[in-house]
């Protein structure tokens, strides 16, 4: 499924995925789509180790941010890799990696060094939900209750430093089929939440989280309703928090295979979510397209957003609004007949419209992408030779 692609692989396999995929350009890319200038500016993070990747961003303010991700050495071992930005430059943060390969997938933060991180640690055989939490200048890791394993952590939103919302999925067994999980941490500890299930189905998990308030999230992902890996028809999922319960909300399918990997929502009555989908029922065809959904505060509607041309697949991974008619959406394109070769795919919203926006020029896959005023944003994942990456992006 969709967002679980990283997670079940396992960090090394991530890592040296993402290095393989990004080193070598396409014939084409998607900056023939685009406008010419580039809002964009590149800043190299420090990277430990041979390899390195940059999952997730948060900032409390433009002066001051989190990013995570992990690195490896040679492609042996895979460690947990914490930064943090200080107006003026990257450092590493000292984090700890109690399993043999440790990722942090995302992270909150609700001020400067005061951040909560999720993703997932241990054997490939035994991959569990973890969470570290940054008090002051280091980081620690926090006791993660699930129902069982393998379990993995996807995202996490906090609305302050006792309330935290993070999301993902587990299963009973290593031979059971995943279902979506909730955990709630309260400033003290974490807690699974009761999640209810699709109509239908079988196998589910949330990928991302945004909450407007303690008692106003959504949470988007996908499901199934066969659990057959070889024919399978994923849906998009959505579920609401209303500050008691979660519950299912309708959302439409694009085509088959349709998931959602990120949700953003710059007010309490709008949200958009993205993703990709398959127009086809094989999993082994390379025809991936991005797409966008939005909520308007009753229901969920598709939007028409830019496609590259019938040569590219596409996929966008992440969301993030700095006011509501100014939003960024980036992921990834390939060609088809080169789909392990990733471009950056950057799209704008301004209102009205989604259009393809010049993306910094050099190879790889942005991750994910935060808004910390309403004048920049910052994203961050691997560039080329699978080295972390991140970028800025400034309005105008």
């Amino acid at each position: 499924m969709w967002g679980r692609a990283l997670a079940a692989a396992g960090a090394a396999g991530a890592v040296a995925a993402l290095a393989a995929c990004s080193s070598t350009p396409p014939v084409e890319n998607n900056t023939s789509h685009a406008r010419s200038s580039s809002p964009w500016s590149l800043v190299s993070p420090p990277s430990p180790g041979t390899q390195s990747l940059l999952d997730s961003v948060a900032c409390s303010s433009a002066t001051s941010c989190e990013a995570v991700g992990s690195y490896s050495a040679a492609g042996v071992s895979v460690h947990a890799l914490a930064e943090s930005w200080d107006g003026t430059s990257w450092s590493v943060d000292s984090s700890p990696s109690p399993g043999t390969d440790t990722e942090l997938l995302s992270v909150a933060c609700t001020a400067r060094a005061s951040c909560m991180a999720v993703g997932v640690t241990g054997s490939p055989g035994g991959r569990r939900a973890f969470a570290e939490l940054r008090r002051g200048s280091s980081w620690a890791v926090v006791p993660v209750p699930t129902p069982g394993s393998p379990s993995a952590l996807q995202a996490v939103v906090c609305a302050a430093p006792n309330s935290c919302t993070a999301v993902g999925s587990s299963s009973t067994s290593t031979s059971a089929l995943p279902a979506a999980l909730v955990e709630s941490w309260d400033g003290n500890r974490w807690s699974v939440v009761q999640t209810p299930s699709a109509a239908g189905s079988v196998e589910s998990e949330l990928n991302s989280v945004a909450c407007a308030s303690s008692t106003t999230c959504m949470a988007v992902g996908t499901f199934n309703t066969t659990g057959d890996i070889e024919d399978q028809e994923n849906f998009t999922l959505v579920e609401a928090w209303n500050g008691t319960s979660w519950s299912v909300v309708p959302s439409p399918n694009p085509g088959i295979l349709s998931g959602f990997v990120s949700i953003a929502c710059p007010s309490p009555t709008a949200c958009i979510a993205v993703g990709a989908y398959s127009p086809t029922a094989d999993p082994y065809v390379a025809d991936d397209q991005s797409f966008v959904e939005a909520w308007g505060g009753t229901q969920w509607s598709i939007v028409p957003s830019p496609r590259l041309g019938a040569r590219y697949v596409s996929a966008l991974q992440a969301a993030a609004c700095a006011s509501p008619d100014r939003c960024l959406a980036v992921g990834y394109s390939a060609l088809r007949a080169r789909p392990g070769e990733h471009r950056h795919l950057i799209e704008s919203w301004d209102g009205s419209s989604w259009s393809v926006a010049a993306g910094p020029a050099t190879n790889g896959v942005l991750k994910t992408v935060a808004c910390p005023s309403t004048t920049s944003c910052i994203a961050v994942g691997a560039g080329a030779a699978g080295r972390a990456l991140v970028a800025w992006w400034r309005w105008t």
